[in-house]
């Protein structure tokens, strides 16, 4: 466990004793080309929805660019790559009170 970082660790404790840890962690984090954004007229990252919708649009505008932002469209990892915004965005999976 010399490995994990604390939130890690804090994540399998119950009744202050370690009784599980995570296994499986992952980061979703925003990757995009820079040299596209850049012609596009973006030289930062978006900082909300309204701009990644801006520079998704904006990059589309790009000579041999077809689309201006992806995200998997099939398979096991458009769920997880798809829960970010939606968490964000202020969806809930189950009702606040876990029961459904």
């Amino acid at each position: 466990m010399s490995g994990l970082n604390d939130g890690l660790k804090a994540s399998g404790k119950g009744s202050n004793s370690q009784v599980g840890v995570p296994m499986y962690v992952d980061t979703r984090i925003l990757y995009y080309r820079t040299d596209i954004a850049q012609q596009a007229g973006w030289d930062h990252a978006p900082k909300d929805w309204d701009e990644l919708k801006k520079m998704a649009q904006d990059m589309k505008k790009v000579d041999g660019v077809k689309y201006g932002f992806f995200m998997f469209p099939s398979g096991n990892d458009s769920f997880q790559a798809m829960s970010p915004f939606a968490f964000s965005n202020g969806a809930h999976f189950v009702s606040k009170d876990n029961k459904s």
